[in-house]
């Protein structure tokens, strides 16, 4: 009977210490001391694989050991390298780190982050109300109250589907900075992603520009570039990544192919076997494990995995 295997994915893990802490949007986040939790506890009742090894297994068939799991990192943030990537090697256990590859050594946020460092979610509903009047002003409309969505989700739509010259314009009017409060460098330089992989850490791409693939000018252009640009870095080929935002069609995953990816990571959740695409592969987020969450500190190893195989579906750990 084939187990398959099961891949967890994160963005980003912080330090209560660090002054970006605050700044970090706590759906995408999760604390460093409670990463390290979930390490130890599935460290010893899992097998943590490598990117090769998945690659080997669909490629030449080479079978898997039962209860394997893969860690990954989506858009190439830098406390990746400062509060995951040390206790990774320390432990001996393989990732792959996928990376928007426009952002390499930034200090400035995507639209995304920059909307939630500068309001969060629970940010006063007057500022909201100075934003309605702001935009409504000046041709937008954007209305506050007839929702049950907060404030902030409700500008996060708002925004959503709009072009960048759009919502720059409008960050523009709402003085939304995309540098951080703290003016720290925010994503992964060429010297952090050379040791991580250095290390035994698998590089792969995710985009150019971190857009959706379905909303760019040439699919096949966006993640060429991403793949040329680390391998520039690396000197080695680049053969996996995952897609922005985890959005794909077969069209796109035709692009990727064409590209020379071998494995293309989706955000589609659930638990991955031998014979499905392997540039559809499956992942499960742990969203309500951020840095928020002071509950699942409180857990048991044992507990603690317990939940997360209640999370992915699967009572394999």
């Amino acid at each position: 009977m084939e187990t398959g295997f099961s891949v967890l994915s994160f963005h980003r893990v912080i330090s209560e210490k660090d002054p970006l802490y605050f700044e970090a949007n706590s759906q995408w986040s999760m604390k460093e001391s409670l990463f390290v939790k979930i390490l130890i506890a599935l460290k010893d009742s899992v097998h943590f694989i490598s990117s090769a090894d998945i690659k080997n297994h669909f490629e030449k068939g080479y079978p898997l050991p039962p209860k394997s799991v893969h860690i990954c990192f989506d858009d190439g943030w830098r406390d990746n390298f400062t509060y995951a990537f040390p206790h990774l090697k320390k432990m001996g256990i393989p990732a792959s780190f996928f990376i928007a590859t426009d952002k390499i050594g930034a200090d400035t946020y995507f639209w995304q982050e920059a909307l939630y460092a500068n309001f969060g979610e629970s940010a006063n509903l007057s500022e909201y109300q100075e934003a309605k009047i702001v935009l409504n002003k000046n041709g937008f409309h954007f209305d506050v109250e007839n929702s049950s969505e907060s404030a902030y989700i409700k500008l996060f739509r708002f925004l959503e589907g709009m072009d960048d010259l759009t919502r720059k314009n409008i960050f523009s009017l709402l003085s939304i900075s995309s540098k951080s409060k703290m003016s720290e460098r925010l994503f992964l330089n060429e010297k952090e992603l050379k040791e991580m992989h250095l290390h035994g850490m698998a590089i792969g791409g995710h985009g150019k520009s971190h857009t959706p693939l379905g909303k760019v000018e040439s699919v096949a252009e966006e993640v060429k570039q991403s793949k040329i640009s680390l391998e520039k870095i690396l000197n080695c080929e680049i053969d996996s990544m995952s897609y922005p935002h985890g959005i794909f069609n077969q069209s796109i995953q035709a692009e990727c192919q064409k590209a020379g990816y071998k494995l293309v990571f989706s955000s589609e959740k659930g638990i991955n076997i031998s014979h499905q695409n392997p540039l559809a592969i499956k992942r499960v987020f742990l969203p309500s494990w951020n840095i928020c969450d002071s509950k699942a500190m409180a857990l048991s190893e044992r507990h603690l995995r317990f939940r997360i195989q209640k999370f992915i579906g699967s009572d394999s750990f």
